[in-house]
């Protein structure tokens, strides 16, 4: 695509991702603010470690593109930085959305526009959206986009695409979790970008793995048989949730098996990282953990498998896209903030050493100010 098109189509899809997002949350675009991690770690460590920060695991694993956009941080004033983390977030969704559009995963352009919805009308979503510490479930999907899509046509494409899927692959754990998808592609097409896309994700999953390995996760893990009596004991006490999420992986295989026997590759892409990401989560996640935000990339997969499913034919798929649209909509609009006097506490870090803060979703938080001795 010429330049100029290309931007126009990037600006298009900011407009609509602002649009959607000032009706469901406003008040994030209105009076932005620090979320979790975006204070006491992210900022904090910027303002500490500086570029050092950059390379430093978090949780098990690297946050490359949030502490890229912290560091940044640290020549604005404070005042600004949760405009700027907000800022941050919208363009990391942006990325993904533009991936997705460019990728043409759906051969119609209402199928295209369908998959972007079913991006922007994720239900129960409300802190994943500009928010710089949840940044890495948009990056995971930049990574199944550039999993699922044909290869670029251009050396400019193919550099950008390979930048914007290091960054992304070593932000999250979701280079070692996807990466079976892409050996499978690598296998699939036998071609040079298929190769290149496993090599990058062979490097970033070791670098991932490295991390878990120096992270001290073994008493948040139990048995499988044990794991999975009490994911059957909780949901019985959600049965609406069992059944959705039973629905939704079911979906998933149909896709696997119809994309796989048809030679869709996009197909099969979509449906098998959307079945790695539930049985990661089925399998690590502490139940006490286990929020809305788990079900965002499997939401969006099964989606655009419900999409690419639909257009060959599948009345399910067609039931399915009315489901999820029914659920979207219902869900619409999306819980306010706490609001805090973040204007008070930037003065208080600009003028002091360390100022104790207040941040959603109410953390209480000493973090490092600008005015003490030179670091």
């Amino acid at each position: 695509m010429r330049p100029p098109r290309a931007a126009l189509r990037a600006l298009l899809l900011l407009l609509s991702l602002l649009a959607v997002m000032s009706l469901r949350q406003p008040d994030k675009l209105r009076h932005p603010q620090f979320w979790a991690e975006d204070g006491p770690v992210f900022y904090l460590e910027a303002e500490h470690h500086g570029a050092a920060s950059l390379i430093r695991p978090y949780n098990g694993y690297w946050h490359l593109y949030p502490r890229s956009v912290a560091l940044l941080g640290t020549r604005v004033p404070v005042l600004y930085l949760p405009a700027l983390y907000t800022g941050g977030a919208v363009l990391a969704a942006l990325l993904a959305l533009v991936a997705l559009v460019s990728a043409r995963l759906s051969s119609l352009a209402i199928g295209r526009a369908a998959m972007v919805a079913a991006v922007l009308l994720v239900p129960f979503s409300g802190e994943l959206w500009l928010t710089l510490t949840n940044t890495q479930w948009f990056g995971a999907l930049l990574l199944i986009v550039l999993l699922a899509a044909p290869a670029p046509s251009t050396r400019w494409a193919a550099w950008s695409c390979t930048v914007g899927g290091v960054v992304m692959a070593l932000t999250g754990p979701f280079a070692l979790l996807l990466w079976p998808c892409a050996a499978l592609r690598a296998w699939w097409h036998r071609d040079r970008w298929s190769l290149w896309l496993l090599a990058v994700f062979t490097v970033c999953a070791a670098a991932t793995a490295m991390a878990l390995v120096t992270h001290p996760r073994g008493g948040e893990l139990i048995s499988l048989p044990h794991r999975l009596e009490l994911l059957l004991a909780a949901a019985r006490h959600r049965p609406l949730a069992l059944l959705g999420a039973t629905s939704g992986t079911a979906f998933l295989v149909l896709g696997l098996t119809y994309g796989g026997r048809q030679r869709l590759w996009a197909l099969t892409a979509c449906s098998m990282a959307g079945l790695l990401v539930i049985a990661a989560t089925a399998v690590t996640v502490p139940l006490e953990h286990l929020g809305t935000r788990y079900f965002f990339l499997p939401w969006a997969a099964g989606t655009w498998t419900a999409v690419m499913l639909a257009e060959r034919g599948h009345r399910l798929a067609w039931c399915a896209l009315a489901g999820a649209l029914a659920l979207a909509l219902a869900n619409f609009p999306l819980p306010p903030l706490q609001p805090y006097p973040w204007a008070r506490d930037a003065e208080c870090l600009e003028r002091q050493a360390v100022c104790d803060v207040v941040v959603n979703p109410e953390w209480r938080v000493g973090l490092p100010g600008r005015g003490g001795p030179p670091r």
